[in-house]
């Protein structure tokens, strides 16, 4: 396939999607509880993707052993992936585990060239690194003890912190090398989309229908007129990032996506600038400026 870059394109829209859905989720986290959005939006998600697919006119067509793919990179990226997060940001804080997550471009690159054999070359390793550093430079505002007292933390509850915040980022990489493969077999990348939000959806619905969190969680979302809006706000401009996240996949490479997709922090930036009428500090200035020097690297490799 002829480079155009319409990967890299899709992944860095798919970024700018999931920090603007990531803002209005976060605005009805606080009124519904943070992993209750999680269960309460999966219908939404998987309407509006159908929807996409349908009136696109995407191939649903199911090759041969895509979907064993499409369902462990559901379990890995939406299941296991979230889970993990949760767990690290409740022992050590957002923060650090928003810098152990964005490590799974690295763990991305590194399992495309093991197991893909995707080579993105020298200048697309330093654009991995740049960028993620730029991600790190900016999270790391404040210090990590932003969301937590890292001098107050056991040491065994730091170890299970980082050992569940390296679960999240290995766990994310290697959703993304099975999503990718899937879409190598002749998924379609909306399709493929769709097929793998709703199976990510199901396991999410069957987790919170054993610990007996679904029927209380969606009724008390959908009885809330502002939980309502904000969902509906939400699944409009997710539906975007959602929907070219396999084009994403399916037209650069494991760990280029993943890297550009991984994004999401810096674009959330000019969003609560925005929102909140207030300049972004110096620091997530240089390093925007830093992921997106990164991020130009692979462009231009």
């Amino acid at each position: 396939m002829a480079y155009m870059g319409i990967g890299e394109i899709a992944a860095v829209i798919t970024a700018l999607s999931w920090a603007g859905s990531c803002q209005i989720h976060t605005t009805a986290g606080r009124i519904l509880g943070a992993t209750n959005v999680t269960v309460a939006r999966v219908p939404l998600y998987i309407i509006s993707l159908g929807m996409v697919a349908f009136l696109t006119g995407a191939d649903t067509g199911l090759p041969s052993g895509a979907f064993v793919f499409l369902l462990l990179s559901a379990l890995l990226g939406i299941t296991i992936s979230d889970t993990a997060f949760y767990v690290t940001c409740v022992g050590i804080g957002p923060r650090l585990g928003l810098l152990l997550q964005s490590l799974s471009s690295s763990v991305a690159a590194l399992l495309g060239f093991l197991v893909l054999g995707e080579n993105i070359g020298l200048m697309g390793i330093c654009g991995i690194l740049t960028a993620t550093f730029g991600v790190a430079f900016v999270l790391m505002e404040g210090g990590l003890k932003t969301g937590t007292n890292l001098e107050g933390v056991p040491r065994s509850q730091l170890l299970r912190g980082i050992f569940f915040g390296l679960i999240t980022a290995f766990s994310l990489g290697l959703s993304f090398l099975l999503y990718r493969q899937a879409l190598l077999l002749g998924v379609s990348p909306v399709w493929g989309a769709f097929l793998r939000i709703s199976m990510g959806g199901m396991l999410i619905w069957l987790v919170a229908g054993m610990r007996g969190l679904l029927v209380p969680v969606m009724k008390q979302a959908w009885t809330d007129g502002r939980v309502i809006k904000l969902l509906l706000a939400g699944m409009a401009v997710s539906a975007v990032g959602n929907s070219l996240s396999g084009v994403a996949m399916l037209n650069a490479e494991t760990g280029v996506a993943t890297t550009l997709i991984g994004l999401q922090p810096i674009f959330i930036i000019p969003i609560v600038a925005l929102i909140e009428r207030k300049m972004p500090s110096f620091r997530a200035i240089v390093g925007t400026g830093i992921a997106f020097a990164g991020s130009a690297m692979l462009f231009l490799r």
